[in-house]
């Protein structure tokens, strides 16, 4: 029973060296685009052939400018602007949050005292002009 243990825990080990780091970070809004996408042709699929389903309403993209600051000496990068996008806005405020590869994860405080992440994809990493957005 010891050597399965074993065997497991040493299977195990290489899966942590490759797991992406998270790193912490503020943000601050700068700049934010709103942009209108229209509905993908799925908005029919799960019903049954030859009934009618209504298309799914639009929905919004937000494409935000952002300056990034990471305060960990481990980091290569401590002072970036970027350019992000989401479902959400943000305020006028600094965010705390986190870096995993191409995704941060932002802590948003809410009216009632509680605090909603937030998931954005980091689409450049310079700000961006309306005109050269997607």
């Amino acid at each position: 029973m010891k050597r399965i243990i074993a065997l497991v825990l040493l299977s195990a080990a290489p899966l942590s060296v490759l797991a992406k780091p998270k790193v912490n970070v503020f943000v601050q809004s700068h700049e934010a685009f709103a942009i209108l996408q229209s509905p993908d042709s799925l908005a029919r699929a799960g019903s049954p052939m030859g009934q009618y389903s209504a298309p799914l309403p639009p929905h919004t993209d937000y494409f935000i400018n952002v300056t990034v600051q990471v305060h960990d000496p481990q980091a290569p990068l401590t002072d970036a602007h970027w350019c992000i996008k989401g479902d959400s806005e943000l305020g006028d405020i600094v965010y705390e949050g986190f870096i995993s590869g191409n995704d941060l994860e932002l802590e948003i405080p809410q009216n009632n005292g509680k605090i909603k992440k937030v998931s954005f994809k980091i689409i450049d990493r310079k700000w961006r002009e309306r005109k050269n957005l997607p």
